[in-house]
């Protein structure tokens, strides 16, 4: 019934994989693992998460968040490309993936494991002109939605958002009305495939780094 088409639904948005990507050879040099926990109940769950710190205390950090189907061990080359930069850079696996607890992720625990995410990096850089975050595919709509829920998030690039797979002018649209109402300052970028959105209170150098790769 309705269960089934609602786990159905969760199990083709998310793909979680828990497994290692073929091309993962160990957790790179640097970074720090942890067990972040959702929540403060004495059994919330965990997420797995990598805090790869730049050797400058007061570089910028980026909070990563990945897309469907591969995990964080899948997300190393991109992640390198931010420390090439300067960046401190936190990645997550959203309940499901990986190594952090829970089976089938869902838009709501998703939401709720960036949120902790981005609450853990702020104490670790406290200026919040020095704190962004980074979304691809479909990290990209939970990057956003952290965004606008957290008043102190001025740096965002997204890359290929996965909100749907057409009719991205009117999602644009939609990011650049939804993002100006709460108070962002919102450039949405809506192509045929690729396309982005910054909030350009952020460093433009760095930003337009991280879209060229």
């Amino acid at each position: 019934g309705c269960v089934s088409l609602e786990q159905r639904e969760r199990e083709m948005t998310f793909r979680a994989v828990k497994s290692e990507a073929g091309w993962y050879s160990g957790v790179p040099d640097g970074v720090q693992e942890m067990y972040l926990p959702v929540g403060t109940a004495p059994d919330a769950p965990r997420i797995h998460a990598w805090w790869w710190a730049d050797a400058n205390p007061d570089a910028p950090a980026v909070l990563y968040l990945h897309g469907a189907r591969w995990n964080m061990t899948g997300h190393v080359r991109r992640m390198e490309q931010f420390r090439r930069m300067g960046f401190s850079v936190f990645a997550i696996d959203y309940r499901g993936f990986g190594k952090s607890d829970g089976d089938l992720p869902s838009e709501q625990m998703a939401y709720e494991d960036a949120r902790a995410a981005w609450n853990w990096m702020a104490q670790r850089q406290p200026d919040a002109s020095r704190r962004y975050i980074f979304g691809h595919s479909l990290g990209g709509a939970i990057a956003f939605r952290v965004a606008l829920d957290n008043p102190d998030v001025i740096g965002l690039v997204v890359m290929n958002p996965g909100i749907i797979s057409t009719g991205v002018p009117p999602i644009a649209r939609y990011i650049y009305a939804t993002g100006t109402a709460n108070g962002k300052r919102v450039q949405a970028l809506g192509g045929a495939k690729n396309h982005a959105i910054i909030l350009p209170d952020a460093d433009i150098d760095m930003a337009v780094g991280a879209l060229m790769g």
